[in-house]
């Protein structure tokens, strides 16, 4: 009997400390897609540009963030979280002969509610602002520039936790970021970068310190 007392006080701790308030950290990797005014992903003006082509799709995401997590109650949690998000290198081909990249750094605040399904599942939301630079760089056969571009944009994220073990999680994300409007237009240095809209899918660990 004390045997079983004890397993079942062991197991009531280890779900507390799960979902107890508190600091946590997280790292994720997987894949964002970006979107702009054409299909093609087209995100820079300039005379005579008609069209840019991406090299590929899907474009490496690596995230990580750091938050606190207060308990509403047994099913309920809510808190806040600074990230910082990396989209790797988009590099394509216009329509000139020349090669245009561009790639994105983002550092985020998202205020976060969590439901526990049950002591191992939670489901999650998440929404706030995104700071998102936006480094593009144009190479043609007659001039080379590059151009940074940093809006605050907002962002909305949905996924799922799952617990491994004490205090950890291996948690599902899909994030997308609201970009800016298009515009056909240069600035002095003959060219005009906007800030894209982009989709995450990402997978990682989380930590409840």
């Amino acid at each position: 009997m004390k045997k079983l007392l004890s397993i079942l006080v062991l197991s009531v701790a280890c779900v507390t400390a799960l979902h107890a308030e508190g600091f946590y950290t997280q790292f994720e990797l997987g894949a964002g897609r970006l979107h702009g005014k054409a299909t093609n992903g087209e995100v820079l003006s300039l005379p005579g540009v008609t069209s840019y082509e991406s090299a590929k799709k899907d474009h490496f995401v690596a995230a990580v963030a750091v938050g606190y997590q207060y308990d509403l109650n047994e099913d309920f949690s809510y808190g806040a979280e600074l990230g910082y998000k990396h989209v790797g290198k988009d590099a394509g081909t216009i329509n000139n002969g020349g090669e245009l990249s561009q790639q994105l750094n983002i550092v985020d605040a998202l205020v976060v509610g969590t439901y526990h399904v049950n002591s191992e599942l939670d489901a999650f939301g998440k929404f706030g602002g995104a700071f998102v630079g936006n480094n593009v760089s144009l190479t043609t056969p007659t001039r080379s520039q590059s151009i940074t571009t940093v809006s605050l944009r907002p962002e909305l994220a949905l996924g799922a936790g799952y617990s491994v073990m004490e205090n950890v999680q291996v948690i599902a994300t899909l994030s997308h970021i609201f970009g800016e409007e298009h515009k056909n237009e240069s600035n002095n240095s003959g060219i005009k970068a906007t800030v894209p809209s982009v989709t995450m899918a990402t997978v990682g660990l989380k930590y409840m310190f």
